[in-house]
């Protein structure tokens, strides 16, 4: 176990938390943006850092759903995916929509075995991992231990995708009492740009659905904004694309290949996110192929938006106009009754 020294070791000054004009806390980091191939193209402190993947790692969890037919074969549409993918709010709405996945895959309730059954934030991912288990036969009532034929085959796809071999990546239990993986920012950051490329490939629709999985799984997440996924609606976002070089100077040089993203009615998103417990906050960029980890090293989910979207800019990926607006994503200092006595300072 690390202590708070030893935890700092390789991390960054990222953001600055003022009361008045006067430093309250220093908020430390780590943050890479890595390409498919596997090339960093920036970072701040120590990308081989290792932390946690906690509930970032949910896209990955649920990816094997639709390679397998699982979704298919139950009629999972894009809401049903975005609660699988997200960490819900808990409104009636989202518990619904749980409730909807397992009737459609025939699991009952009392087969969660999250702490608050459906109310729980994780009951989506778990109510998919249910239905993955009834689907290929397995047995439903042990199916969060980690030798569970179900659990093998997400940490092989995890594995995968994060391209780090099985046994270098620790395994703990969750929060909500599935299992999750200890490995570098580095290999999440990965996992994201592999997950961004993936979704470029060529897929077509299906019947109203994208036959490329990954494809599917990235929209329904950005669809599925707010109390589904507990990501906000970053819809809007473009980035800026090497097409756009004239505008602006591209630090990645002109290496983004392929085709622009594939597209369902010209919105397929230029930025998906996926936070996690911990300060955690992972995105894919389908448009360039690039995955983002960022990591606050105590753990306080309040500078992750501030310092993920300086990130974007500083690297400019998006354009400052984009950034501004950005802020409304940003916590505020407030008293309790409400009045904003603080601000952000960006350290990198």
């Amino acid at each position: 176990m690390r202590d708070d020294t030893e935890a700092a070791k390789g991390a960054a000054p990222l953001v600055t938390v003022l009361r008045g004009s006067q430093v309250d806390t220093v908020h430390l980091g780590v943050a890479c943006i890595v390409d498919a191939a596997g090339k960093i193209r920036f970072s701040l402190g120590d990308a081989s850092y290792r932390a946690f993947f906690r509930s970032s790692s949910k896209p990955l969890q649920a990816l094997p759903l639709l390679i397998d037919g699982v979704a298919d074969a139950y009629g999972f549409d894009h809401r049903d995916l975005a609660v699988i993918c997200g960490s819900h709010g808990g409104s009636s709405a989202a518990i619904q929509q749980v409730s909807q996945v397992m009737k459609k895959s025939g699991v009952p309730v009392d087969a969660l075995g999250c702490g608050d059954g459906l109310a729980d934030q994780c009951s989506g991912k778990h109510a998919g991992m249910l239905a993955a288990c009834r689907f290929h036969g397995y047995s439903l009532k042990d199916y969060l231990r980690p030798d569970h034929p179900w659990q093998r085959r997400i940490h092989s796809v995890l594995s995968d995708y994060c391209g780090l071999p099985k046994e270098k990546i620790n395994l703990a239990e969750d929060g909500c009492s599935a299992v999750t993986f200890e490995l570098p920012l580095y290999n999440m950051a990965l996992a994201f740009a592999r997950l961004a490329r993936e979704s470029r490939r060529s897929g077509g629709e299906a019947n109203g659905e994208l036959s490329n999985p990954v494809a599917r799984m990235l929209l329904s997440m950005s669809e599925g904004w707010g109390d589904l996924t507990g990501e906000p609606d970053l819809r809007w976002i473009k980035v800026r694309r090497e097409s756009d070089k004239t505008e602006y100077r591209d630090p990645f040089t002109a290496e983004h290949s392929g085709s622009p993203a594939t597209r369902v009615g010209g919105n397929y998103p230029s930025l998906v996110t996926k936070g996690g417990a911990g300060g955690l906050l992972c995105a894919a960029l389908p448009e360039l192929g690039l995955g983002v980890a960022l990591k606050i090293i105590d753990g306080s989910p309040i500078p992750r938006w501030p310092a993920f979207s300086e990130l974007l800019l500083r690297t400019n990926l998006i354009e400052p106009v984009t950034a501004q607006a950005m802020h409304a994503l940003w916590p505020k200092v407030l008293t309790r009754k409400g009045k904003e006595v603080g601000s952000f300072r960006m350290e990198f």
